[in-house]
């Protein structure tokens, strides 16, 4: 049985980055691989370059935290069992010369999902590029991301001469297709992200692991507010629905709490780990968003929902593929946008057709790739 490594930022206290690195692995498993996710942390010093204002933003999030009464912490220890529970995982790397001086030893490498291609985070860490396999190994991306569209030229050479080392490339935005064809002449496909390539009864044995159920009918709100803040337009836009549906709400971020106001409103505080996530999207009646992930999730497991973009000068445009490729362009509204008619009904047909083609050509694409 070929032995599969898959680098990616697997340990991160997010939930997208949890669940696209267990459906990953999940993937290649029922693919009929021996695969395991290589323990390289993320991010480490190599990430980690202005020491001193990481302080100041360290001390900054301790204030926030303790208004909160420290959610993160059990957020965090719901990740740690969730990484613990489901993760195949290789011995630690915690820096960038632990994994070069004593490379894992696989017959494929795996790059990919999510933004580990993103400059911005990687800061030309090379493993994510897999610089660390020498021993003439396959090496494969599957539906990384460069969450930008276009690179600083600093960044160039470098990702140019890593990827002509790749048997084979695939990337999860349009904007990847332009990026790697400018840096390396080469035409490479659009793969599902990897969460989109299970289904929710996949997601089964995960949602039993949840600690949370939550009997009423509900909204469930996930704001992010690290790319850019839809507020004050996501208050309104979310006060409407809530009228239109009389549903509960269900917060999963404390913004949301500080922007709405509404009574009828469960707050989590963040303090819930990827199961909890899962259970939550899959138990909602309407989910309103501003992240990827959680579009896709609502999107796999056919629930009503509304992702609010960015303006249309946004480099980063991975909802908008996304919806794009399900046919659900009226669902993402671009922020402070007027006069929307919020429409609560929803037909899934049309998408899960363009999910099972695209699912069925991305893990023809991975067969292929790990053969």
């Amino acid at each position: 049985m070929k032995r599969v490594g898959i680098v990616t930022m697997h340990k991160v206290v997010n939930y997208g980055s949890a669940l696209q690195a267990w459906a990953t692995q999940e993937v290649i498993r029922r693919l009929g691989y021996d695969v395991l996710i290589i323990d390289y942390v993320y991010p480490n010093a190599f990430h980690i370059k202005d020491k001193k204002r990481n302080i100041a933003r360290s001390v900054l999030q301790w204030c926030l935290h303790f208004c909160q009464g420290f959610p993160w912490e059990k957020k965090r220890k719901h990740f740690e069992k969730f990484w613990n529970d489901n993760f195949n995982l290789t011995q630690t790397y915690p820096c960038v010369e632990s994994i070069y001086n004593n490379p894992p030893d696989f017959d494929v490498y795996v790059a990919g999902s999510d933004q580990i291609w993103n400059p911005t985070c990687i800061k030309g860490d090379g493993v994510f590029l897999l610089d660390f396999v020498t021993n003439g190994k396959r090496r494969i991306s599957y539906a990384s991301s460069f969450a930008q569209a276009k690179l600083e030229e600093k960044f160039r050479k470098d990702m140019a001469d890593s990827l002509k080392g790749f048997f084979s490339i695939a990337v999860r935005e349009s904007n990847g297709v332009k990026i790697v064809k400018k840096l390396i002449g080469k035409d490479v496909p659009i793969t599902l992200d990897p969460t989109l390539l299970l289904r929710k009864d996949d997601y089964g044995p995960l949602i039993k692991q949840s600690s949370l159920h939550i009997q009423k009918p509900y909204m469930l709100v996930y704001i992010l507010q690290y790319a850019y803040d839809p507020y004050p337009y996501a208050t309104e836009f979310i006060r409407e629905v809530y009228q239109q549906t009389g549903l509960h709400v269900v917060c999963l971020d404390f913004s949301a709490k500080q922007h709405l106001g509404i009574k009828d409103m469960i707050h989590l505080h963040d303090a819930v780990g990827p199961a909890e996530f899962l259970s939550l999207f899959a138990n909602a009646s309407f989910v309103i968003t501003t992240s990827f992930h959680g579009t896709a999730f609502a999107l796999n497991f056919g629930v009503p929902f509304y992702s609010l973009l960015n303006d249309k000068s946004s480099s980063d445009d991975r909802m908008g593929n996304l919806l794009r490729l399900c046919g659900m362009e009226d669902r993402g509204i671009i922020i402070n946008t007027r006069k929307v008619r919020v429409s609560t009904s929803f037909d899934i047909n049309g998408c899960e057709t363009r999910l099972r083609q695209k699912r069925e050509e991305s893990i023809a694409y991975l067969q292929r790739s790990l053969m």
